[in-house]
């Protein structure tokens, strides 16, 4: 009665070793998916303790109080007046956005002239440029010749043609 038994489970331990030859080693044998956070809608935003000495500075800026505010809103406790820039701060904006940004309906002005300006090329250097040249080969002036004289046209080709 044993044999049977020992048959049948030599079986199956074949049967499992050739279907595990079948499946990639590399591939896992179920996916991974982490559950999504949960969403804390209850809870209190976080608000930097402005008296701490350990609250870093960028936290206590003007610029973070804004983000606080497009963050959290009326929660956030910042009142909304203050996150607008001061009269001074607005001209020194506007007048940085005119210099760097001109508006499109006025062409831009001229540059003003260098002071030190370049001298123009003489025509000395100019043939001594022209003298040092490398002639072009034979080959190269015939190709750029052939390409530089028109085709002929086809009404003459026709006329020669009818001769």
């Amino acid at each position: 009665m044993a044999a049977p038994m020992t048959a049948a489970l030599g079986r199956s331990f074949r049967t499992f070793f050739a279907l595990k030859r079948l499946i990639p080693a590399s591939a896992p044998a179920a996916g991974y998916h982490a559950k999504p956070p949960k969403a804390s809608i209850g809870s209190e935003p976080y608000m930097p303790d402005r008296s701490s000495d350990k609250t870093p500075e960028w936290q206590l800026s003007h610029r973070f109080d804004r983000k606080l505010y497009g963050r959290y809103g009326d929660a956030s406790g910042i009142e909304p007046a203050t996150l607008w820039p001061s009269a001074a701060e607005l001209e020194a904006l506007q007048a940085d956005e005119a210099q760097w940004q001109p508006p499109l309906d006025r062409p831009p002005g001229r540059l003003p002239p260098s002071s030190d300006p370049m001298p123009p090329p003489s025509v000395s250097s100019a043939r001594n440029i022209c003298g040092t040249k490398v002639p072009l080969s034979p080959i190269a002036t015939a190709t750029t010749q052939h390409r530089r004289t028109p085709p002929p046209h086809p009404l003459h080709i026709k006329s020669r043609q009818q001769w």
